[in-house]
């Protein structure tokens, strides 16, 4: 019959190892550093403008869904209701809940500032063969360390949920 209840197969504690499985992973593989090493590798100065664009609309590409992950962390995590209907304890992993609220909207935020800056870069008015002028510069190095402070997010996020594992 539709709208029946049927059992829980999943606990809270199996979604936070599935969580902690994944996103472990992406740090064990390096697939953060990876990213950061193939676009920011080498002194964009000295690089033709059309190896920057290549590179630069391939990372806009990968930060277009940051916002997304953001919010996509922050949403069924924040619904109280729906987290007490599946039996979890909210007192017990308020540290955690607030993590994910804290990362989520910086990982959200920080997305978005990827995409803009990326896509600065990509429409500077340069012939492929120009080098970027060391006055535009400073959109990588911005485009560097937000991409750093996004790898950190994500760092503090899984560390928050082995934490919340083990609670």
């Amino acid at each position: 019959m539709f709208g029946q209840k049927i059992p829980q197969k999943y606990t809270f504690l199996d979604v936070l190892k599935a969580m902690e499985s994944v996103m472990g992973s992406d740090f064990a593989e390096g697939i953060w550093y990876n990213i950061k090493h193939n676009v920011f590798f080498g002194n964009a100065c000295d690089l033709s403008f059309a190896d920057v664009k290549k590179r630069f609309e391939r990372f806009r590409d990968l930060m277009d869904i940051m916002p997304n992950r953001g919010h996509s962390i922050r949403l069924p995590f924040g619904d109280k209701e729906l987290l007490t209907g599946l039996g979890v304890d909210i007192e017990q992993y308020r540290e955690f809940f607030n993590a994910l609220k804290e990362q989520g909207h910086l990982l959200h935020e920080r997305g978005y500032m990827l995409t803009a800056i990326s896509t600065s870069i990509i429409e500077l008015p340069l012939n492929g063969a120009d080098k970027i002028p060391w006055d535009k510069l400073g959109l990588v190095n911005a485009a560097e360390q937000i991409f750093d402070s996004i790898i950190d997010c994500d760092l503090k996020i899984l560390t928050a949920i082995k934490k919340a594992i083990h609670t």
